[in-house]
């Protein structure tokens, strides 16, 4: 009975740093992964597009001036960077941490920002203060605006999106309730989707991709979930930010070649569980143009 005793603490001290091992990696080790994304009408002359995505940092610091993340994006050669909100929090009112990330980067790539609910949630004058630095930094900070981009004979627009905290679902005081974004309301945010055009939306929230891909987006970037925090081999994310178990876009491609997204993990830190910080890499593939989604 004594050897079955310490057989099973044995296990169990095994299990608890087995455990304990995969919390701390599931913290600390940076994932990079490099996706493919075959995209329709994508103009030829962007073929091999490669755009770095960052989302959900939170004011965290990896290392001592950001180096691992920057070594990280270096190592991946982007053309361009792009960040889906959320890079602070919104009890935070010292941005010195986005502002140096924000410095150099920008002088190594073109940077462009669209907010978080993070960032929504911020007071008017921590607000402006924020983008009034980033930009001073060197980020185009996009409010529901759009930027013209051409990489040698090669066109696309960019918007960022920055929606109302209305369309947070309420989880207070035990609340959860649905809200909808819709095509028409995006439209009257942002304004039409030229269709001779490739659209490449900054969106945060990834609940409401059907509203992006009917809008026009062809390729929508988002984060906000951050994996759902604890992940289940063969079922995915356990919770969003919205207290909602299971939720629908938790990380990874979803959609087509016609209108897809990718929802990235995010940066920030604790608490993850088989869901490891991530610093995605995406390349853009032509594809001939069919018909729209």
């Amino acid at each position: 009975m004594n050897n079955v005793l310490r057989l099973l603490g044995l296990t169990g001290a095994a299990g608890a740093a087995a455990l304990a091992g995969e919390m701390s990696l599931s913290h600390c080790l940076l994932e990079t992964p490099v996706i493919h994304l075959a995209c329709d009408g994508l103009p030829a002359a962007l073929e091999g597009l490669r755009i770095l995505h960052l989302s959900d940092l939170h004011c965290r610091m990896w290392g001592k001036s950001h180096r691992r993340l920057l070594e990280a994006a270096c190592g991946l050669d982007p053309q361009l960077v792009v960040m889906t909100g959320d890079m602070i929090d919104r009890v935070e009112d010292d941005f010195g941490v986005i502002w140096d990330l924000c410095g150099q980067l920008s002088r190594r790539w073109p940077v462009f920002f669209a907010p978080g609910n993070h960032e929504q949630r911020l007071s008017s004058a921590n607000r402006s203060l924020l983008y009034e630095g980033m930009e001073a930094m060197g980020v185009t900070v996009l409010l529901n605006q759009k930027q013209e981009l051409a990489f040698g004979d090669g066109r696309l627009t960019l918007w960022g999106l920055a929606l109302s905290t209305r369309y947070e679902r309420n989880y207070i005081n035990g609340k959860n309730v649905d809200v909808t974004l819709t095509a028409a309301d995006v439209n009257e945010l942002l304004g039409k989707a030229d269709p001779g055009v490739f659209h490449l939306l900054l969106a945060h929230n990834p609940l409401f991709f059907s509203a992006y891909r009917r809008w026009g987006a062809n390729l929508t970037l988002s984060g906000h979930v951050h994996g759902g925090m604890v992940r289940l081999p063969g079922v995915g994310g356990l919770l969003s930010p919205e207290r909602c178990f299971f939720p629908q876009y938790d990380g990874g491609l979803y959609g087509n070649s016609q209108r897809q997204m990718y929802v990235s993990r995010g940066l920030s830190g604790g608490p993850r569980f088989l869901n490891h910080p991530q610093l995605p890499l995406l390349v853009l593939h032509h594809t001939e143009k069919t018909e729209k989604a």
